[in-house]
């Protein structure tokens, strides 16, 4: 997979400043979303 694809995404956990982090179990990592005020997706 590349460096932004989950595989087997788990858990999300969420810091005081709105990032999201989400465990990535088959790749064996975290990996963590950086909230972007201001934005719509």
């Amino acid at each position: 997979s590349t460096s932004s694809q989950l595989n087997n995404p788990s858990h999300l956990s969420f810091d005081s400043y709105g990032n999201i982090f989400v465990t990535d179990r088959d790749n064996s990592r975290v990996q963590k979303f950086i909230l972007i005020p201001n934005t719509t997706y």
